[in-house]
């Protein structure tokens, strides 16, 4: 469930704990109006106040708390939720909270979302899509810490996702579903010592009824129990290349045409191993899947077993 939902769904003057290691932090919702905020446990704390449009930060030592909160004028929910999201993602970084810690969370909010472009180009979109696809059902074959801490494509990792010490699974998006061609960017993308190497590749088709990334990311956040798994679900995303906050211009609706699996480790599956020439500094090529053989539906959930 994302923050919004949360705070929609607390009753006036009710308070929730979240499940939160870092720091203490509740949510509540006002006693007579629907006015939303975050109550920051912290020590030493300094009377200062300081408002924002829509938004006030101020020092509360009767709750040993800093208070982030809507205000009666030119509140909105949609935009508090987004700006309490990053605070809350920011906070797991600052061992103690203070009241200048919190204001340049704020200002650092600000800045991020004016400075984000409105476009996103199509192949990352693609790539993020597929990305997004296969976690969503890792999350539901396995677990949610597993899915997220294993999806390490925007880390820039080797592979898209690994799952154990002995699994990886790279991810590759077309929008043309009938193609069988697939773009290999690097040698270890294709070459690495694990047991079992997989590559998915999705076929997508723009359609009217299809989802968008933010669509699938929103539908992935909201399945998260734990918020600071969400957190860094959020960041991976944002370390794609993809602000949710942002209201992006033409996003794609895709849909999945034809998923299949490869197992990168068959002796004959297409791909260049090392070694190389000590010259060859950089390696990028395009491989063709026409006739290879592909695995059964559940082949790789059945190997993570």
């Amino acid at each position: 469930m994302i923050l919004r939902e949360k705070f929609e769904e607390l009753a006036n003057g009710s308070q929730l704990r979240l499940a939160y290691k870092q720091h203490e932090v509740r949510i509540y919702k006002n006693q007579t109006k629907d006015l939303c905020g975050l109550i920051l446990k912290a020590d030493d704390i300094e009377l200062k106040t300081k408002k924002y449009k829509g938004v006030v930060l101020s020092g509360d030592p009767s709750q040993s708390a800093y208070i982030l909160s809507m205000t009666e004028l030119d509140s909105n929910l949609i935009i508090f939720s987004a700006l309490s999201e990053f605070v809350l993602e920011r906070i797991t970084r600052l061992d103690v909270l203070s009241f200048d810690s919190i204001h340049d969370l704020v200002e650092e909010w600000r800045s991020f979302i004016q400075g984000r472009s409105e476009k996103i180009s199509s192949s990352v979109q693609l790539g993020l899509f597929g990305e997004l696809l296969f976690l969503k059902e890792l999350i539901s074959e396995k677990t949610d810490e597993l899915g997220i801490i294993s999806w390490t494509g925007p880390d820039k990792s080797k592979v898209d996702f690994i799952p154990s010490v002995n699994h990886a699974i790279e991810i590759k998006s077309s929008k043309d579903p009938l193609g069988n061609e697939v773009s290999i960017s690097s040698l270890e993308q294709l070459s690495s010592d694990f047991e079992f190497h997989y590559l998915r590749r999705y076929g997508l088709v723009e359609t009217l009824e299809g989802q968008t990334i933010k669509d699938l990311y929103y539908s992935i956040a909201s399945e998260l129990g734990d918020f600071e798994l969400r957190d860094s679900f959020r960041i991976k995303v944002m370390d794609y290349g993809f602000n949710p906050y942002t209201d992006y211009e033409d996003l794609l609706k895709l849909e999945p045409a034809n998923i299949v699996d490869y197992n990168v480790q068959d002796y004959s599956f297409p791909k260049i191993i090392p070694p190389l020439h000590e010259k060859v500094v950089k390696l990028q090529y395009t491989i063709n899947l026409d006739t290879q053989v592909s695995l059964g539906a559940n082949a790789i959930w059945n190997s993570l077993k």
